[in-house]
């Protein structure tokens, strides 16, 4: 309590704009490491890609016997002279849950970065369960509006994208928002039509598109043609032009 008191009244005695300078500063830091969704390699947490191909690897705990399967490792690309590479992999975790009578019940993504084409460190993980997400891949494109990582994630019957995309910019990469673009498209489908599942974001013609459903349409077949948008990247969110 003591301690408090003494704080605050030193406080007291700071000039009102340092006050507000020290306060503006937390604040600004505060939002910086919040915003910082894709993680910088670990130099610490390094490993060989051959490896990779063939073994889960966890930085946190590189010797675990947890039950691991990796159901696909490969190369994304280059960016500012850097080699991505994703693995998928497939585990089963006692913890969560989650059809515990199967062989795996989750399904996680990891992004590795290297200088090298020999060893990577892991910048970016994600997962969830495998009833949840049946349907993963990943992809990096580049394009003229930049480079970008796409996490694809749906479930097992062609519906939503419910993954991540990245852009490269100033050095690094950043976490992009995606808006419900529904609302906007809403309003140029007549009104016995909607959405129903599939929407996409063509990243190489910067293009949003769903298919429209005519009011008899059943979910899988949808006959109302295609809705799109154009879109732009603005401040780290996907907007419509």
């Amino acid at each position: 309590m003591l301690i408090l008191v003494v704080v605050f009244f030193g406080l007291l005695s700071m000039k009102i704009k340092n006050i507000i300078y020290t306060l503006f500063l937390f604040f600004f830091i505060t939002q910086i490491i919040a915003a910082q969704d894709f993680i910088s390699p670990d130099s610490s947490c390094t490993v060989n890609i051959n490896y990779l191909k063939h073994h889960c690897y966890d930085c946190s705990e590189p010797d675990s016997s947890e039950k691991c399967k990796v159901e696909e490792f490969r190369y994304l690309g280059e960016v500012n002279n850097h080699f991505y590479y994703s693995a998928i992999t497939l585990e089963f975790d006692t913890a969560s849950g989650m059809d515990l009578d199967k062989e795996y019940n989750e399904r996680d993504v990891t992004i590795y970065e290297g200088k090298n084409k020999e060893k990577v460190s892991p910048v970016y993980y994600t997962g969830g369960g495998l009833d949840a997400f049946e349907h993963v891949y990943t992809e990096l494109i580049s394009t003229k509006s930049g480079s970008f990582i796409h996490i694809y994630v749906s479930d097992g019957n062609g519906g939503w994208d419910f993954g991540e995309y990245f852009l490269f910019k100033k050095s690094s990469w950043h976490k992009l928002e995606i808006p419900d673009f529904i609302d906007s498209l809403n309003s140029i489908i007549p009104e016995t039509s909607s959405f129903c599942r599939g929407n996409v974001i063509d990243l190489k013609k910067m293009i949003y598109e769903i298919p429209v459903f005519k009011k008899d349409d059943p979910c899988c077949c949808p006959t109302g043609g295609m809705a799109r948008a154009y879109l732009t990247v603005k401040k780290n969110k996907f907007i419509i032009v």
